[in-house]
């Protein structure tokens, strides 16, 4: 018996003689080793910490970590009790599309035509309090906290921010996302590592169609493994962008659900923008489309603002009744916004 090693750019592959093949004589693997396989502990750890550097080109955690400070404890609560969401958190491969609250803008507008209350740009500052983020903020962190309860469980999110460009960029998206599953893993995936090296060792840029094959080939590759994926304000992302998103992200979701249902389930928050709404209620698969309670959004914003009024210095001390009608107006006025 004579055994034949083979060698390619990624892998070494032991094969034994088979009839198959040219001559007859060979192909038949029995072992295959990567070539992160013959790096050292060492090496290998330096080796993924520059790839996924290579792949840091934004910081979601950054909008997370902003989002986090602004929920007022109690807030939000409700998204998490929807029949539509526990569905979606606790079976496979089904998607959910939360839509209904806009962006910012439209609260703190009204908030400073009310006589007496801070202007925009304070220190009282509460303009954010309405947005998406912090609603998708909460789903969050609720996800990771199951996560760290569910082996082998993952997250990758990411917040689209209509004032950042290089946040507006698909392949900003695709790179984040590959990173922030690459992060559960003490090794580099090999899908990772392949991308890694077919460009140039991180010197060249790849192209988002490739980005995409990566990050599906990441969640597929293992079929028992639990992967969540959290895309917030997708109406954020420009209108020749979305298409292109939907060509990447929602066809491949829609062409891997109907073939064999897959581990992995997408999340969306956004407006109700008529190429948004027309793509995701002709997804063939599973869908929860969830439209948001504007009842739901005005007791958050009522739970802010008493916040905020018994926070501020000269606020707090106003009579009571004076404070509830405040509190009534805004969240009345706010009308889901």
């Amino acid at each position: 018996m004579w055994l034949l090693l083979k060698l390619t750019s990624c892998s070494i592959s032991l094969l034994v003689p088979g009839r198959a093949g040219l001559l007859g004589i060979f192909e038949k693997p029995v072992a295959s080793y990567t070539i992160m396989d013959s790096l050292d502990r060492d090496q290998q750890y330096r080796r993924r910490k520059e790839v996924l550097d290579w792949l840091r080109c934004a910081d979601p955690t950054v909008k997370h970590h902003e989002s986090r400070e602004l929920h007022q404890s109690g807030s939000n609560h409700w998204v998490l009790e929807l029949d539509q969401f526990k569905a979606w958190r606790n079976t496979t491969g089904q998607s959910l599309w939360l839509h209904g609250i806009p962006g910012a803008g439209k609260t703190s507008r009204f908030l400073s035509s009310i006589p007496l209350l801070p202007r925009q740009g304070s220190e009282s500052e509460i303009d954010p309090l309405a947005r998406n983020e912090v609603m998708c903020s909460t789903i969050i962190h609720h996800i990771e906290e199951y996560c760290k309860t569910t082996p082998g469980s993952r997250l990758a999110y990411y917040y689209f921010n209509f004032g950042d460009q290089v946040a507006q960029k698909l392949d900003t998206v695709l790179r984040c996302l590959i990173g922030q599953l690459c992060e559960y893993d003490e090794y580099l995936p090999e899908a990772t590592w392949q991308l890694y090296e077919a460009c140039n060792n991180g010197r060249k840029r790849p192209s988002d169609q490739v980005l995409a094959d990566t990050l599906f080939n990441l969640l597929i590759q293992d079929p028992t493994r639990r992967s969540f994926l959290i895309v917030d304000a997708l109406d954020e992302c420009p209108f020749e962008a979305r298409k292109h998103f939907f060509e990447l992200i929602i066809d491949r979701i829609e062409q891997h659900q109907k073939a064999t249902p897959r581990c992995y389930n997408f999340l969306f928050t956004s407006r109700n923008e008529p190429d948004i709404e027309s793509r995701m209620t002709r997804l063939g698969v599973k869908l929860h489309n969830v439209t948001i309670d504007p009842v739901c959004v005005d007791e958050d914003i009522r739970l802010h603002v008493a916040h905020f009024i018994s926070n501020h210095r000269t606020m707090k001390d106003w009579p009571q009744n004076l404070k509830a009608e405040i509190e009534e107006t805004i969240a009345g006025g706010a009308d889901g916004m």
